[in-house]
């Protein structure tokens, strides 16, 4: 079972796959369902109130439910080394997560972390590198875009790498248990 707040891409999900999916958010649905697991790939840097939305999930789950989430990391390798060129996507996300926070926040609203993992996405990088470069043709400095996905896949994934291994990834992935 599947939840989207966006009609066109539940709609797709349902039509393309098959899959039963709800159209709203979970604050808004009335039902009287219990699940052993949910997923949130990519969706509280997206919520102005991500701890309602939590406690909302955890009253959807059994005894010990699990969760997992996953989100961009606020203190990736790639915010480290692109700083303000760092691609935030904002106003898209409105939430921003490190792994102390999110430990805090999912403890907050009845949930026990069981795991954090450090995620590669060579494409935040890649993103990042080419805002950097953008601001650098702005001031009227020497820029290279990169657009071909392979060349650009090829020199980020070993930072994307890196990121990982040194617990500075640019996605996390979180696993909890209801408390």
């Amino acid at each position: 079972l599947g939840l989207e707040a966006n009609r066109e891409v539940a709609e797709f999900g349902r039509d393309k796959y098959g899959i039963k999916i709800l159209e709203g958010f979970i604050e808004d649905l009335h039902i009287d369902m219990k699940f052993s697991a949910i997923t949130m790939f990519h969706v509280l840097e997206h919520l102005t109130d991500p701890i309602k939305t939590l406690r909302t999930v955890r009253s959807h789950l059994v005894d010990k439910g699990k969760i997992l989430i996953v989100v961009p990391n606020s203190e990736s390798l790639g915010v480290r080394v692109f700083g303000n060129n760092y691609n935030w996507n904002v106003p898209d996300h409105i939430s921003f997560f490190s792994p102390a926070n999110i430990n805090t926040l999912l403890n907050k609203s009845g949930f026990r972390v069981l795991s954090i993992s450090h995620l590669t996405s060579p494409p935040l990088l890649i993103y990042s590198y080419n805002k950097f470069m953008d601001k650098r043709k702005q001031d009227g400095l020497y820029s290279f875009r990169l657009k071909n996905p392979i060349l650009s896949n090829t020199i980020f994934f070993p930072m994307a790498v890196l990121g990982k291994i040194a617990g500075l990834g640019e996605v996390i992935a979180v696993y909890a248990e209801g408390k």
